[in-house]
């Protein structure tokens, strides 16, 4: 539905992880046996060996160099007595959940992309790390901050915004009939589980979460945008099929001030300069660790 979905990882950018490569120990596949089967073609067996050694060679260099970043930056942590909280990374978590309109949509967009919620986890109590580890090296003046939000303001202002949900069909037929239920006073959440095809919020009652203008196809931004509170709105059609759906909330558009967006700024710029220092941060960090790479 959002025509610029995408997975949003974390902002300060770590080390060199790959969409797509394989991360492996060096003796992830030795250990439990280095004959053991792990596929047969025919009478044809493929051993732990035999895939240890392939994936070596696809990724080995970038793996083994992914594991001793994270090792570092575990034994830095340690070293400066940072901690991250599992309550700090589910308050990310919860962010991004609001972001994409619920867990579920979160899931679907990380699997999408070859990711599950277990490695969001993990690179986000790692770039925590990190963050905790370079802030109180960073200096943010004043000057800095107004700069930027003069230059940016507009990303700072609140735009209008619909908090919704929605049932997808894929044929008006069905979108009557769903209609016709929801008029006799049938549940919205539950019909959603049993009639949307859109499955990465069926089973959250249809939610999308907070929206703007822009971010959905515009047929469907015209009738959520001219919605009416509370009040179901369909059938919409779109490319995806045949809508109902609900405006539970709006927000007005509202401008952003200095004083109010001030350590909002001061994070961005953090960030951002902690993104620009990490590799040089860590590059310092190799040279001063005993490193022995033996793959």
């Amino acid at each position: 539905m959002k025509s610029n979905f995408r997975v949003i990882m974390v902002v300060v950018v770590i080390i060199t992880m790959l969409a797509g490569s394989v991360y492996i120990g060096a003796g992830a596949f030795r250990t439990a046996g280095s004959g053991d089967t792990v596929a047969t073609v025919g009478s044809e067996k493929i051993t732990k060996d035999e895939l240890y050694d392939y994936m070596v060679k696809q990724s080995g260099q970038q793996a083994i160099d992914t594991l001793v970043s994270e090792k570092i930056i575990e034994l830095e942590a340690k070293k400066n007595n940072v901690t991250v909280e599992a309550a700090e990374v589910d308050e990310e978590i919860a962010s991004y959940e609001e972001m994409y309109g619920g867990k579920e949509a979160l899931e679907s967009a990380l699997a999408s992309s070859g990711f599950d919620m277990d490695y969001l986890r993990g690179n986000i109590e790692t770039n925590l790390k990190i963050k905790k580890i370079l802030e109180p090296t960073i200096e943010i003046t004043d000057d800095e901050i107004s700069e930027y939000f003069t230059a940016n303001k507009a990303s700072f202002d609140q735009q209008e915004q619909v908090s919704a949900r929605h049932i997808l069909v894929e044929t008006v037929e069905v979108a009557n009939e769903v209609l016709g239920k929801l008029n006799a006073g049938d549940d919205f959440a539950v019909l959603a589980k049993e009639y949307s095809v859109d499955t990465s919020n069926k089973d959250n009652g249809g939610e999308l979460g907070f929206f703007g203008r822009g971010q959905m196809v515009p047929v469907f931004e015209e009738a959520a945008f001219g919605a009416e509170i509370g009040k179901v709105v369909g059938p919409v059609e779109t490319d995806f099929g045949f809508h109902l759906l609900i405006v539970d909330e709006k927000k007005e558009a509202v401008e952003a001030t200095l004083d109010s967006k001030k350590e909002e700024v001061r994070d961005v710029l953090l960030d951002q300069k902690i993104q620009s220092q990490v590799t040089t941060w860590l590059d310092e960090k190799y040279k001063e660790y005993d490193i022995n790479i033996t793959l």
